[in-house]
């Protein structure tokens, strides 16, 4: 199960939620992965964090987003690249809001994968789809991606 205390971003509750008998600490998007991590040593799988706004800047601004989410010096990865264990499910700090458009949220998950597929941030991305990358293939009858 997962805890989310809205406002929760000083060391000290950070703490006490990874002791709460929880599997995972949801993070308030003002919350950096490795701060996260130095304060609930790793005891609990960590949910989140992007700031839900991000979604509605564009393709480029998620785009950039999520490479800092994930490689930035904070990030999720290069905390784990340095060795630091624990989990992390991604979602948005406070959840979705109105008028991002769905490929948009759609282009989020995409680029959280891409990002995921690589061993280290200069890497390029792995393509997890090589067949739909190509066109050669569709996933709905009629649209080629």
């Amino acid at each position: 199960m997962t805890v989310f205390a809205k406002g929760a971003t000083t060391p000290q509750q950070l703490s006490d939620l990874s002791q709460s008998g929880y599997e995972t600490v949801g993070l308030d998007w003002t919350v950096t992965p490795r701060y996260a991590r130095e304060h609930t040593k790793s005891r609990v799988a960590l949910q989140g964090n992007m700031d839900p706004s991000v979604l509605l800047g564009g393709q480029a601004a998620i785009k950039e987003e999520v490479r800092r989410l994930t490689w930035g010096p904070d990030g999720f990865l290069t905390v784990a690249k340095e060795g630091v264990e624990g989990g992390w499910i991604v979602n948005l700090g406070h959840g979705i809001t109105p008028g991002v458009k769905p490929d948009d949220a759609r282009y989020f998950l995409e680029r959280v994968r891409k990002e995921c597929s690589k061993k280290d941030k200069d890497e390029e991305p792995v393509r997890l789809f090589p067949l739909l990358d190509s066109g050669l293939v569709t996933d709905k009858v009629g649209d080629r991606v």
